[in-house]
């Protein structure tokens, strides 16, 4: 009894050990926290850190912005509470009563979040611009960067895109 005690022991504690036998093969275990009690998957799920940085995909309908309506602002600070500031409960997010909007002022969110919001908003921004050049551009207020579709071979289109480029500095 005691031979498989130190055995065990020996097996479990000991990584040099653990290395003769090649029990220390593959990746190194990530850190790993469980459930608290009383929750559904407390028994059949762990939760795990993740050491490499991975890019979160939101599915679902378009984010909120937050340069719109005040409702629509309201959305956003919502979207964003839920997004970054951690909870179990809906009460951890607000209090009754509050707003959306003043529970979002009341957090103090990390820098990362911060840009991480601001970049969140990109591609609403490059659309709007996108569609303000469209609105000059059909009011014949600015010229089109590019020529459309003439009939032009490859090398004049190629030579038509790098006169725009040398022509327009912030491209």
């Amino acid at each position: 009894m005691q031979e498989h005690e130190e055995d065990l022991r020996r097996l479990l504690g000991d990584e040099g050990a653990r290395d003769e036998l090649g029990l220390n093969r593959g990746r190194k275990a990530e850190l790993r926290g469980e459930y608290l009690e009383g929750h559904d998957q407390l028994d059949t799920h762990l939760s795990r850190f993740r050491v490499l940085p991975v890019v979160n995909v939101l599915l679902g309908d378009r984010m909120p912005r937050p340069d719109r309506t005040p409702g629509e602002k309201d959305r956003w600070c919502r979207a964003m509470l839920i997004l970054f500031k951690p909870w179990r409960l809906l009460e951890d997010l607000k209090h009754r009563g509050q707003s959306w909007t003043a529970a979002f002022n009341e957090m103090t969110f990390s820098d990362k979040a911060k840009e991480t919001m601001l970049n969140m908003n990109v591609e609403n921004e490059c659309k709007d611009a996108k569609d303000k050049y469209e609105a000059l551009r059909k009011a014949g207020k600015v010229k089109p960067l590019l020529p459309g579709h003439s009939g032009a071979t490859a090398s004049s289109d190629i030579e038509s895109l790098t006169n725009a480029l040398h022509r327009d500095a912030a491209l």
